[in-house]
């Protein structure tokens, strides 16, 4: 839905057979059945990376799409330290919490949706405001930077309370 509602939009898709030619005509079919026209030019299929590459991947995304129903942890945070804004589906199990978790933490848990169409809505309005959407990459490496997720002495002394009670 978000690929067929913003015009020239496309979709970056990193898993490890990423390359294999059978797996790349299956999602190629897939998104065609599900109403995507010429998906092999709106949908960009990649195999793992080495870590240098991996990370300059996230300087040709401009909004991160958090899965559901395991929300991304890592990946996530990899996003938000390459400043790409994530958009998340929350769910009711902690493996679909954790982008809701991580989003509120950098205060900006507006990106974070409660209904697949409220998803999708989120999704288009950022991809449909090139200004916000530059404003907001201009700014997420400070705001996560400063945020309780990079604070390490505040890491600490959770961690040593902790500690404490259980002893």
């Amino acid at each position: 839905d978000i690929l067929n509602t913003v015009p020239n939009s496309r979709l970056l898709l990193k898993f490890t057979e990423g390359k294999d030619p059978e797996v790349r005509e299956y999602y190629y079919n897939l998104f065609a059945e599900n109403g995507l026209e010429n998906p092999k030019e709106r949908l960009i299929l990649s195999g793992w990376l080495v870590h240098l590459e991996h990370f300059e991947l996230y300087n040709n995304v401009d909004i991160a799409l958090d899965t559901y129903p395991y929300n991304g942890t890592t990946t996530t945070c990899q996003a938000l330290l390459m400043g790409v804004p994530v958009i998340t589906l929350v769910g009711y199990r902690h493996s679909s919490r954790v982008g809701l978790d991580i989003l509120s933490r950098i205060d900006m848990q507006f990106f974070a949706a409660q209904t697949p169409e409220e998803y999708v809505k989120k999704a288009v309005a950022l991809a449909s405001n090139p200004e916000a959407l530059t404003q907001i990459r201009a700014n997420m490496r400070k705001r996560l930077a400063a945020s309780p997720l990079c604070n390490y002495g505040l890491i600490a002394n959770d961690i040593e309370n902790a500690y404490r009670k259980m002893w």
